[in-house]
């Protein structure tokens, strides 16, 4: 599926998801678009539409399990979905000390509890079709622990783990997993978490790069494009 017509994305309202959905946007494409910022999530919206695309936001909490669920549903009985991107998630940066109780259980609701809300329904959605793609957004915390984000850290590299672990899981139903691990990105998401990012070389004393958004986005997409050849399977 080199060009996916029909994509849904969470946590469209900033960040990644909205730079996937304005990047994604094109005549012919239809958009299913979710955030809990509405004022955002609507600004977004009338991008991609003035781009050409037929688009469709609702205000959805991805921790809400049932309210996720149905919404799917709801989308792909208008369109089928061909490309699923459960890329909401949130942050919160200790600076060196220890994250407050009722950040980390926030934090972990939404970046796994939210992708499993996601996914789950997803993947028999896309089995029954024998068609579709659904991407996990990992990050490059997920294969490190941070110590300014201990939380963070721990459920990218759930996202990650579990996205490796679907794939042999699902083998024999030809249902591919895939995730995507996001470089250190310049936006809003870590403007309260600095420490959250990746560090310097020390051994080679390189500086890391900080990526603006709409390049790991453009990286992004073109895996989708390059990767995501499922005709006749389910990719996740």
């Amino acid at each position: 599926m080199k060009n996916p017509e029909t994509i849904l994305i969470t946590g469209a309202s900033g960040g990644i998801g909205a730079a996937l959905a304005v990047r994604l946007a094109a005549a012919g494409k239809t958009l299913f678009l979710c955030a809990r910022n509405t004022k955002r999530l609507n600004a977004v919206k009338k991008t991609c539409e003035e781009k050409g695309a037929r688009v469709f936001a609702e205000k959805i909490d991805v921790t809400d399990e049932k309210d996720v669920r149905n919404w799917i549903r709801r989308c792909h009985k208008i369109a089928p979905v061909d490309l699923t991107i459960a890329n909401a998630g949130v942050s919160v940066g200790a600076s060196g000390d220890i994250e407050a109780e009722e950040d980390v259980r926030a934090l972990f609701d939404v970046n796994i509890n939210g992708v499993v809300n996601t996914v789950l329904p997803t993947i028999p959605l896309c089995v029954d079709r024998q068609k579709g793609q659904i991407a996990v957004l990992s990050s490059l915390a997920g294969y490190r622990g941070l110590p300014g984000a201990p939380a963070y850290s721990a459920s990218k590299n759930f996202v990650r783990a579990w996205g490796e672990a679907l794939r042999g899981c699902l083998q024999k139903s030809d249902v591919e997993i895939r995730h995507y691990g996001e470089k250190q990105i310049s936006h809003a998401f870590f403007d309260g978490n600095r420490q959250g990012g990746r560090p310097d070389c020390k051994k080679t004393g390189k500086k890391s790069r900080t990526y603006h958004v709409s390049e790991t986005v453009g990286v992004f997409r073109m895996g989708v494009v390059l990767s995501a050849r499922v005709s006749g399977r389910a990719c996740v």
